[in-house]
């Protein structure tokens, strides 16, 4: 027998939280203040908001307003206007680390910053040294796409750690866990041969984003390094991949809709 209990708690997932903000907000401040209402602490996330609304090409970022950063524990969000980063780096990177101190703090990191060093420490991870020394190569939708989907990692001097062989292909934009040897050693099991990796890429423009139109590219990246097979993945056994293909070589495509579709 079974009876069917009612749901009293009111905390909602982050995926529905997203979705009414996206509708309801009307600058990025507002997404914000919508989004950290009755949050489940559930799939924890850094989420970079840019009001478009706000950007005008070829001219002088606004004061503030423009840009803003939330972080989400269970429990606790944190967000702020973040403009002045932009007016005074360019670019934000976003890697997987939290930004905010209290976030930072929660969730652990300080302590793997202690213990395991730098890939665990915002602005000196291998991904953030990266984005440092790069971000001035994007100067379009094709230099973007190139540096997202970037992973050189025998040859990147950031990519390289304490391990043999001397380099890890997870410090890389786009991470490949797989290609790891794995009788390597490694600092530790996050850098060594993991059924891990980055495994698609979406990228928009002030054009494309008044049309809701944008780049993607799907599967793990290709080019610099050999494109994932299944066929020669030692993980196919323990994975499930009924129906996919077995060389994932996908080149990116603009999506564009059918329908006049404007932001």
């Amino acid at each position: 027998m079974a009876e069917t209990s009612g749901k009293i708690n009111k905390k909602l997932p982050t995926w529905i939280r997203a979705v009414v903000a996206n509708q309801m907000a009307r600058d990025a401040r507002e997404w914000c203040h919508i989004y950290a209402k009755y949050n489940s602490g559930t799939y924890n996330n850094q989420w970079a908001v840019l009001d478009y609304n706000k950007f005008k090409p070829n001219e002088t970022l606004p004061e503030y307003g423009l840009f803003y950063v939330l972080e989400q524990m269970p429990g606790t969000i944190v967000y702020q206007d973040l403009t002045w980063f932009l007016q005074k780096y360019s670019y934000f990177p976003s890697y997987n680390i939290p930004y905010f101190k209290k976030i930072t703090d929660i969730s652990g990191f300080v302590n793997q910053g202690k213990k395991l060093g730098d890939w665990f420490v915002w602005g000196k991870s291998p991904r953030a040294k990266i984005f440092e020394r790069d971000h001035h190569t994007v100067t379009d939708l094709d230099s973007l796409t190139k540096l997202m989907r970037y992973n050189n990692y025998t040859q990147d001097e950031f990519s390289r750690c304490n391990c043999n062989p001397p380099y890890s292909a997870e410090a890389a934009v786009s991470a490949r866990g797989d290609l790891n040897p794995a009788n390597g050693t490694y600092e530790f099991p996050g850098q060594g041969h993991v059924n891990h990796g980055a495994l698609d890429y979406k990228g928009t423009n002030v054009n494309m984003m008044k049309k809701l139109e944008f780049r993607a590219q799907g599967g793990p990246t290709w080019g610099t390094v050999p494109p994932f097979r299944w066929s020669t993945f030692d993980f196919k056994d323990k994975v499930k991949h009924i129906g996919h293909p077995d060389e994932w070589k996908f080149d990116w495509f603009d999506l564009k809709w059918e329908t006049d579709v404007k932001a």
